[in-house]
């Protein structure tokens, strides 16, 4: 008996190897070692100067690519000279932006007051200069300021260039016809109790709509929106208006709306001796002052000239063009800030 239990767990191992056996030759991949792997003596890439040079070409390539397409797809003008040559227009002068100049806050028309020796005084005294040579038999007395479209600034340059006249010594008024967004009376900080409209709908007598500032002067606001300006500036109204102001003052500065949204500056156009067309630097469309000016056309406006307005002198002067911000960089010691 116990040979046969010897025999048994014999053969039990026996049958158990050769099972373990065939499983190995199953699972084992048919490789063998060729070489050890050692340790590597350098890197097997490019050093860090490499990749930080690749960086610098590939970020200054996208800063290049993004500045042209800044270039092409910018629509405004940032000289007198392109402004001459997209508009056909004389440029009767580059406004600085103030808040470049004398800070954010600062009225301009009070500004010019205080500093008349400043750049932008001499700025808004060179369209004056402009505006009374566009015409030395006739010079225009009735001016009209107006531009292409909101926020470019007409009412500033329309109370710098009155208080300049009036400051002068030539008796000027200012009259507010933008009757859609009056802002001549905020601008100069009247308080109104009669206004323009008053007058224009026979409640009140024209004296008593005539506001005279500390400097001398004489305004014509606009208390708040009208509900139906175009009946209020008619021609005939508006002409009644106009003639009665020529015979009271030597100079008489319209504030307009824009004229790519309302008609009132076209019947405006037919009334005064000259016409203004502000343009705002770098934001005002060249097509859509274009567009403007050929509104004017259309009515047989006489336009004198187109102002840039709020010229950025330090961005200007980087551009390179030539004009206030150049000329303000190179001799800002000749004026008065």
């Amino acid at each position: 008996r116990e040979a046969e239990a010897l025999r048994n767990l014999y053969n039990s191992f026996l049958a158990r190897f050769t099972e373990t056996k065939e499983q190995r030759q199953v699972i084992e991949a048919d490789a063998r070692i060729i070489a050890r792997a050692e340790s590597p003596q350098r890197p097997s890439s490019r050093g860090l100067e490499f990749f930080l040079a690749i960086g610098f070409v590939v970020s200054g390539a996208a800063g290049v690519g993004l500045a042209w397409l800044r270039e092409t797809l910018d629509r405004g003008l940032r000289s007198g000279g392109e402004l001459e040559r997209q508009l056909g227009l004389p440029c009767l002068g580059q406004v600085p932006h103030l808040k470049g100049i004398a800070g954010k806050g600062t009225k301009p028309h009070l500004y010019l007051l205080d500093k008349p020796r400043s750049a932008y005084a001499e700025s808004i005294r060179s369209v004056g200069t402009y505006l009374r040579m566009s015409n030395i038999d006739d010079p225009p007395r009735v001016i009209q300021i107006t531009s292409a479209i909101p926020g470019e600034g007409k009412t500033t340059f329309a109370a710098s260039l009155a208080t300049l006249l009036a400051k002068s010594g030539q008796q000027t008024v200012l009259i507010d016809l933008d009757l859609h967004h009056p802002s001549v009376a905020r601008e100069l900080g009247l308080e109104v109790e009669h206004c323009l409209v008053d007058y224009m709908l026979g409640d009140a007598a024209l004296e008593d709509v005539i506001h005279t500032t500390d400097f001398g002067l004489a305004v014509l606001p606009v208390r708040r929106q009208t509900a139906d300006p175009s009946v209020l500036v008619s021609a005939q109204r508006l002409k009644q208006l106009l003639a009665a102001m020529r015979e009271r003052f030597d100079y008489v500065v319209v504030d307009s709306p824009p004229l790519l949204l309302v008609t009132d500056p076209k019947t405006t156009s037919a009334q005064v001796d000259a016409s203004v067309l502000l343009v705002r630097w770098q934001e005002t469309p060249a097509d859509k002052a274009a567009n403007a000016l050929r509104e004017l056309d259309a009515v047989a406006a006489r336009v004198a000239g187109a102002v840039l307005a709020q010229v950025d002198v330090k961005r200007q002067a980087q551009y390179g063009y030539a004009g206030v911000g150049s000329y303000y960089g190179d001799y800002k010691k000749y004026y008065v800030d």
